[in-house]
């Protein structure tokens, strides 16, 4: 918003003189691990594969000319290289006070959020992310886009992050480790911490 397109460089500088420091703008991000990198190659596939079973089809029963199926094997092989950038693209980071998102590929975005605008969280999971164990974390502010997502990370790193940046914020979510009594073959009681923490019922 406050420079047109630029040198890499130029637009770097500019935004360190914003923030007064250039660290958020250098700083090596954290990566989301093998299962956040599958999630982007599944997406192409899903959708990819399907679509060209039906092309191939309707040209098999000579409904369909041959392009439309050899342009979705096109649009197959470019997605690949192009779900690794946006692999490559994702991570996070927390340097002093901010939060650090990066995210995209044919538009890549690194977003900084002062620890003092986040004003509450919210931790999101779709059906296909609850099966692979990850969650996205995205902190709500009053400005700029007012929702900036930490995409694809497991439970532990998104409340490890939340809490970081806004201690107790989501304490009100937790609960508070319990005693289990439970028996041995003898007979005997014997208790247990369970020390389980939830996050709107789930472990963390």
């Amino acid at each position: 918003m406050l420079l047109p397109p630029a040198p890499r460089q130029v637009a770097m500088a500019v935004a360190a003189a914003i923030l007064g420091d250039a660290d958020p703008i250098r700083s090596q991000m954290i990566g989301h691990g093998p299962v956040a990198r599958r999630r982007r190659y599944n997406r192409v596939l899903l959708v990819m594969i399907p679509l060209l079973t039906i092309l191939v089809l309707a040209w098999w029963l000579r409904e369909l000319p041959a392009w439309p199926w050899q342009a979705s094997l096109l649009a197959l092989a470019a997605g690949i290289p192009l779900a690794a950038d946006r692999f490559h693209s994702l991570g996070h980071a927390i340097v002093g006070r901010r939060l650090v998102t990066r995210s995209g590929s044919l538009v890549r975005r690194r977003c900084v959020l002062s620890a003092d605008g986040i004003i509450g969280w919210n931790l999101d999971q779709s059906f296909f992310q609850r099966r692979s164990h990850l969650v996205s974390l995205t902190a709500t502010t009053a400005a700029g886009r007012q929702a900036y997502e930490v995409q694809d990370v497991g439970m532990a790193e998104a409340v490890r992050v939340a809490e970081l940046l806004r201690p107790g914020l989501l304490a009100a979510f937790f609960e508070e480790p319990r005693t289990v009594r439970t028996r041995d073959p003898a007979g005997r009681l014997k208790g247990r911490d369970s020390s389980i923490n939830k996050v709107d019922g789930r472990d963390v």
